[in-house]
């Protein structure tokens, strides 16, 4: 195929594949940046949900001691729960996309199928 390029203009193949290099190399650092940015974003996030339970601990205490320690439990009892349904609802969205990215196997759904 590339030789009908030559035959038309003679430096169309080294073009093309001047181009295909070029292509790829803006791809792959495209692809970097958003990797680099995906993880400052999951350890703003990592972060950001200390900061919440931290806060959400010292105001159970707060309210444990200075007010009542039935509200104060159950402030710090949410709180916990709170931390691990997020912590389980991302283990599952990370296990579902490690999923999709491998369509080659099957997944719960077909494999409930059978």
């Amino acid at each position: 195929m590339m030789e009908h390029y030559a035959e038309v203009y003679p430096d169309a193949p080294s073009i093309i594949f001047s181009m295909a290099q070029s292509q790829s190399q803006h791809r792959q650092h495209s692809e970097s940046k958003q990797l680099h940015h995906s993880i400052i974003r999951a350890y703003a996030g990592v972060f950001s949900g200390l900061v919440v339970a931290i806060a959400g601990l010292i105001a159970a205490s707060y309210i444990a001691v200075n007010a009542s320690a039935i509200a104060g439990t159950i402030v710090g009892g949410l709180d916990l729960v709170g931390l691990v349904g997020v912590f389980i609802y991302g283990t599952r969205q990370i296990q579902e996309d490690r999923r999709s990215k491998r369509p080659d196997e099957p997944t719960e759904r077909q494999e409930s199928l059978f």
